[in-house]
């Protein structure tokens, strides 16, 4: 391949953004990066952040090596490297790792800024997570169809009609002992049925076994989804009706976040406000507690 190296030294004078996804990043491959919901802030905040002040996109690494899911045999061993296209406005090839390697590095605090005229503008980290996005969901999903490859997108029309849709996190969360109990799942199910109606269909999306998830498997009208890939099932939880999250996942967090349906959180399970037009689409609940009525009518209109 031939590499105009005269063009690459007169990229001069541009600021730049680049989503640097975790801090082992070699520039074609990650070590020990974070699950998908994670590493989607920085990607978020550096696509806002680039239409506004106009910066050239430089693409981020997504290919990452993890040890744990393969170590636990899970399904999908997030590697994250055949998700995404790049889009082509984004910087990527050799001109991708030339500019990574001789340009100045700005911390993205640093914007908005009037003096500085080169420089990439760095965005790493959950920062303060949804809060400087809270009202770009609508570019965000826009930006997230068009660089995700067509394999991922079969979930999309799916027909969530007269169903719940949960997200149970289990896997390292359960090691961490960060999981939400499936008691609590259970009791979910039952008050739901009770106050909207017995014939509801809930769809099962989670990185546990189907021993770990027996209890609620055998429940009436309930079967597990998995349509190939965490992207793939994050983008078909944001076409839920409505959604029962898993306390301190950001991979919940983020289909709420998409697909403003009607959310349910175990009690302090929602450390950050998601549906900032309809605050009463969210709801926290403890176990035995109890689903207000203007929650639940929003959950009969969607459903």
């Amino acid at each position: 391949m031939d590499v105009d190296v005269f063009g690459l030294l007169k990229q001069v004078d541009m600021l730049y953004s680049y989503a640097k996804l975790s801090e082992h990043d070699l520039g074609f491959v990650r070590i020990l990066g974070r699950g998908l919901g994670n590493l989607l802030f920085p990607w978020a905040r550096s696509v806002v952040i680039s239409e506004k002040h106009k910066l050239k996109p430089i693409a981020p690494t997504w290919l990452q090596i993890k040890i744990g899911p393969i170590l636990r045999s899970e399904p999908d061993l997030r590697l994250y490297g055949d998700l995404f296209y790049t889009p082509k406005e984004s910087i990527h090839g050799f001109q991708r790792l030339f500019l990574l390697a001789t340009k100045k590095k700005i911390n993205e605090d640093f914007l908005p800024t009037s003096e500085l005229k080169d420089g990439i503008f760095v965005f790493c980290g959950f920062k303060n997570y949804f809060k400087d996005i809270s009202k770009n969901h609508n570019l965000i999903w826009r930006e997230l169809l068009k660089i995700t490859k067509d394999i991922h997108k079969t979930g999309l029309n799916y027909d969530f009609t007269n169903c719940v849709s949960m997200h149970i996190r289990r896997s390292d969360f359960k090691l961490q002992k960060w999981d939400t109990s499936i008691e609590w799942f259970l009791w979910i199910m039952d008050e739901l049925r009770r106050k909207i109606g017995p014939g509801l269909n809930f769809k099962i999306f989670s990185d546990g076994s189907d021993e770990e998830l027996s209890l609620i498997l055998k429940q009436k009208n309930t079967e597990k989804l998995f349509f190939g890939s965490a992207l793939a099932d994050l983008l078909a939880l944001s076409r839920s009706r409505v959604l029962v999250g898993s306390a301190n996942s950001t991979f919940s967090m983020w289909a709420s976040y998409l697909g403003r349906m009607p959310t349910i959180w175990p009690e302090k399970g929602l450390f950050q406000i998601l549906h900032y037009e309809h605050p009463n689409n969210e709801t926290e609940v403890s176990l035995g507690g109890d689903l207000l009525e203007t929650f639940i009518a929003n959950c009969r209109k969607n459903i």
